[in-house]
């Protein structure tokens, strides 16, 4: 969501590790030469365009629910077709059936959760296996405003959450009220993933982006369905230890969450403010929607199977420039694939790849969009076959096909506040408005003669 504007979220309080890895051997001579004669760009530019005509002509946004409360997030469960759950801001979430939402809802947090601008229930996963084991996932702030994420169980019609199957995976203090993340989302590993802001405040006054002792300013996987064996340092039983909000204990070697809860582990790192990534579901792709400090929003990609850790630079850059300084040593940065200037939004939102039926043409295209000034832009990635080297420095592939929708979609400009993206059963596409509207990115009716 925005830096400034809608949207924040993890007790048995986990610790990051508590040493930097060691440093990757350095690449054989030549072989960085080698790679980069290697690689070559795909046909086309990243430049932004507008959406082809033709295209543009025959496609549409269809409004299909609307009197929400601050929505942040639509998904789907796996084995029910038909059926959307919507996450509410304030602690509710919400299933939208049979084009009604309806009115009892399906988990009630409300009174549980903070309600600050970037804080509250920010994200909802669904378990791989929820049509047998009914198991999902929430992140949220707490009333003390700190991070939990949380296990959950649905009753056995699937119609309404148990609240005391809770089962606390994580807590994370937070320094400040802002800069929270909040996504959640199964990766092709069959692990859950969760981005966490830098803390809040402005400038990342903890240094969390570019420490290796905290969770904040990270992205984090867990093994939901494995032991959580792990233990940190001696008496925290779970929690951060005595490095403060946001920070990790000395003596607390490991990421697990004490006894049943299963070890965070750090995957990447040098984020601000993550507001939504995704995995593109045939490709393994990750894509993270960076919001930005004061001058530039970023979307980062990882390729599917690449196996590395990528710093992506906060706060020594916001996205390809260096942040707050003249001159930054970049290397071992990993770049964005796309970015934009305040001059055109001030927070990006994060989206999703569309691998839906309905509309093949756009099979591949990413689209994120901005909440300030609800731009809406997609891009397809290629990855960099050269891009090897642990901590190359270098871009992980390029952008095509970067279209702006803006004029294609939103003519009439009703779009505004753009809170999250998602995804149906089908993988078809929507948008959240946090003004309280849902749409729906479909086929133009088909024109008929008179």
């Amino acid at each position: 969501m925005t830096a400034t504007a809608a949207a924040r979220a993890a007790p048995a309080k986990a610790t990051a590790p508590a040493t930097p890895p060691a440093p990757a051997p350095a690449p054989a001579p030549g072989a960085a030469a080698r790679a980069a004669a290697a690689t070559r760009p795909p046909p086309g530019s990243d430049a932004l365009a507008p959406v082809p005509a033709a295209l543009a002509a025959t496609l549409r946004l269809t409004k299909v629910m609307s009197g929400l409360r601050r929505p942040v997030l639509v998904t789907a469960a796996p084995g029910e077709p038909g059926r959307l759950y919507v996450v509410e801001q304030a602690g509710a979430i919400r299933v939208f059936e049979g084009g009604v939402v309806r009115k009892e809802r399906f988990l009630d947090l409300i009174g549980k959760v903070s309600t600050s601008n970037e804080q509250g229930l920010l994200g909802l996963a669904f378990h791989p296996r929820y049509a047998d084991n009914r198991k999902l996932y929430v992140h949220y702030t707490d009333r003390a405003g700190d991070t939990r994420i949380v296990e959950y169980r649905a009753n056995s019609a699937r119609t309404q959450v148990e609240p005391a199957s809770a089962r606390e995976l994580l807590a994370v203090d937070q320094p400040y009220a802002n800069h929270n993340g909040g996504h959640l989302a199964f990766g092709p590993d069959g692990k859950l993933y969760t981005g966490l802001g830098d803390g809040g405040s402005a400038g990342d006054p903890k240094g969390s982006g570019q420490s290796r002792r905290t969770f904040l300013g990270k992205l984090l996987r867990l093994d939901v369905d494995g032991v959580g064996a792990g233990s940190v340092g001696a008496g925290s039983a779970g929690s951060v230890g005595a490095g403060g909000k946001g920070g990790v204990g000395a003596g607390s070697a490991g990421g697990a969450g004490g006894k049943g809860r299963p070890a965070a582990e750090l995957v990447h790192w040098g984020l601000r403010n993550p507001w939504r990534f995704a995995f593109d579901s045939q490709t393994g792709d990750l894509f993270i929607g960076d919001v930005g400090q004061s001058r530039w929003e970023s979307v980062h990609v990882v390729g599917g199977g690449d196996p590395r850790s990528h710093n992506f630079g906060w706060n020594i850059a916001e996205g390809n420039h260096c942040y707050n300084a003249r001159t930054c040593d970049r290397r071992g940065l990993t770049p964005p694939i796309a970015e934009y200037s305040h001059d055109e939004g001030c927070s990006i939102t994060g989206g999703v790849v569309y691998r839906g039926k309905a509309l093949p043409e756009l099979a591949g295209a990413y689209f994120y969009a901005d909440y300030c000034t609800s731009l809406l832009r997609s891009f397809r990635f290629t990855r960099d076959p050269g891009d090897t080297a642990a901590g190359s420095g270098q871009r992980t592939g390029w952008a095509r096909d970067h279209w702006d929708w803006r004029a294609a979609l939103d003519r009439r400009a009703v779009l505004s506040q753009i809170s999250s993206f998602g995804t149906d059963s089908d993988g078809e596409l929507y948008l959240v408005s946090l003004t309280g509207t849902v749409w729906k990115l479909e086929r133009q009716p088909a024109q008929t003669g008179n």
